[in-house]
């Protein structure tokens, strides 16, 4: 169920989170959050050996409620690796170097998600969305 953290009204005082009051036909149900990031995200296979776990769980629970997070790419080059050397590249005044970590991550992804989804039309929004992305923080660093 949802938590918040006010007293409910007439209580003294707070008693830590309190579940907020569910209709009677709903059943509780709990969340199940699993965080996938670094070398299990590091290729097109490691992403589907992600999504083979979770459907899995999911179809092993019809009652379940599950939050997937997808932390950055691992594997080499790291992401999260080329992101700082790109804003430390910048700072330093050398913008070659920035751009060229910049569009070694936008390949990266773009190279992924074409694996993965190639020609069923959802790879197209994807890699729009991530070229946004890195033009979005090309201009950051140029700024």
């Amino acid at each position: 169920g949802l938590l918040r953290d006010q007293p409910q009204p007439g209580a003294d005082q707070p008693q830590g989170p309190r579940r907020l009051g569910l209709r009677a036909t709903m059943e509780p149900r709990c969340w199940t959050v699993n965080k996938f990031g670094g070398t299990s995200v590091a290729s097109a296979d490691c992403y589907r050996k992600v999504a083979k776990i979770v459907t899995d769980v999911i179809n092993g629970d019809s009652q379940l409620r599950m939050a997937v997070v997808v932390s950055a790419m691992g594997g080499k080059p790291k992401v999260t690796d080329m992101l700082l050397q790109s804003v430390h590249a910048a700072a330093g005044g050398d913008m070659a170097r920035a751009d060229e970590l910049l569009e070694t991550v936008k390949t990266k992804y773009c190279n992924c998600i074409g694996e993965l989804l190639g020609g069923t039309g959802r790879d197209e929004k994807l890699i729009a969305i991530i070229e946004s992305d890195i033009n979005d923080l090309t201009e950051i660093l140029h700024a």
